[in-house]
């Protein structure tokens, strides 16, 4: 048999399959750990829900309504020794979503938790509010 020499190391290789939000972050975080990767995805864009489409003239978001723990995209960027501030800025709303119903109930979250308990009990009891 012949011996491989000491000075041999194994290159790891990753796949990962699909390239939305998740799949990108994965694919970025092994990278950086050394590991070299390839990333599949179905569609010709990237990103998965988080994506828009145009009709007749007009541009519709097709993907999340609601942006939350912008830190953990600001970590990736700055893991690859990277300012996110040069790429995007985030606002915080006060409103940071509506929810409409056919019998003409709304809700309307906040970006502060404890409102958001008290607009659920008011529309929905004491009941839903514990369990949300």
């Amino acid at each position: 048999k012949k011996k491989k020499p000491k000075s041999f190391m194994v290159q790891k290789k990753v796949a990962v399959v699909g390239a939305g939000i998740a799949g990108l972050a994965s694919a970025i975080r092994l990278a950086e750990a050394g590991i070299r990767v390839d990333l599949f995805e179905r569609n010709s864009y990237t990103g998965g829900k988080m994506t828009v489409y145009e009709q007749d003239g007009f541009r519709f978001d097709a993907g999340p309504s609601l942006f939350t723990l912008p830190h953990l995209v600001d970590e990736i960027f700055e893991s690859c020794g990277k300012n996110p501030r040069n790429y995007f800025n985030y606002r915080q709303h006060n409103t940071a979503c509506k929810y409409f119903w056919q019998n003409g109930k709304e809700l309307v979250l906040k970006a502060n938790l404890a409102d958001n308990f008290k607009a659920i009990e008011a529309n929905f009891g004491q009941a839903a509010a514990q369990s949300a």
